[in-house]
């Protein structure tokens, strides 16, 4: 094989990769993009958090203070 070959052999793999490296960034935008519109944010969660844990909270509360009356009596 002489240097000519090999030059244009090396500049289809590279012509080849780039296209490659192409699709995948493609692919890597739309799975960025149906991420975004299937899970919610931080900030979009936050108000159901703190929803959550003051109703967890709640009922933890209320079991502690049925064991501490139980004991008291």
């Amino acid at each position: 094989m002489d240097d000519h070959d090999l030059l244009v052999r090396t500049a289809s793999d590279v012509e080849h990769i780039r296209a490659r490296v192409d699709h995948i960034g493609a692919q890597q935008d739309a799975s960025e993009q149906k991420n975004d519109e299937r899970y919610v944010t931080r900030h979009e969660f936050g108000p159901i958090q703190k929803i959550v844990y003051g109703m967890v909270g709640g009922v933890l509360m209320a079991v502690l203070v049925s064991i501490l009356a139980y004991v008291v009596k």
